[in-house]
């Protein structure tokens, strides 16, 4: 989890290797959105989480994932990481 502060910028998805399993956690008291961010750039929403729900996917190591809260404010990112566990897993903290 890399919270969003100041101009913290977001890095770009360069996928790599073969999908795995990741299940992100929404820890916050409010609702968030995972987008999914693109190598080319573009956002497609996949997830809102209401506070304590789960979504579990499959994905690439190096894709982005952006979480923005109801109002549509970037809140932080994850960058996919490989990992031998079956299912890695991302907790989207305050």
């Amino acid at each position: 989890w890399n919270p969003l502060k100041g101009n913290t910028p977001i890095p770009k998805s360069q996928p790599s290797g073969t999908f795995q399993g990741i299940t992100f956690t929404n820890q916050r008291s409010t609702t968030v959105e995972l987008v999914w961010l693109g190598p080319d750039g573009t956002e497609k929403v996949y997830a809102t989480l209401a506070p304590k729900e789960t979504f579990r996917i499959r994905t690439r190591p190096g894709i982005v994932w952006l979480v923005r809260n109801p109002g549509a404010e970037d809140i932080g990112f994850f960058v996919v990481e490989s990992t031998s566990q079956a299912t890695a897993e991302a907790v989207v903290g305050d």
